[in-house]
């Protein structure tokens, strides 16, 4: 379900790629690409440890669930940003 999310995240904000909004309909061909990045990416944090890919679920359900926002961060390497070494178990 978090790849879904992620996904459709990365069509809304494509809608402004230019600067300005040109609304485009969510087309799950066409988006088939991001959405298996996304699921390779969760898997890969998964295998790497299921603690800390527990830790990150749980996280990002309390964050979503109380309505409080930060800053984002779009990155092609978000891994690298997520710190998975220095995350706690």
């Amino acid at each position: 379900m978090l790849s879904l999310v992620a996904t459709s995240v990365y069509s809304s904000l494509s809608d402004w790629r230019n600067g300005h909004r040109k609304v485009s309909e969510f087309n799950a061909d066409l988006l088939e690409d991001v959405y298996n990045s996304h699921e390779m990416f969760l898997n890969d944090i998964r295998e790497a440890s299921i603690t800390k890919y527990h830790r990150l679920m749980a996280d990002l359900y309390k964050k979503c669930s109380s309505g409080v926002t930060g800053p984002t961060i779009v990155t092609n390497n978000a891994r690298v940003l997520l710190n998975l070494d220095g995350m706690e178990e």
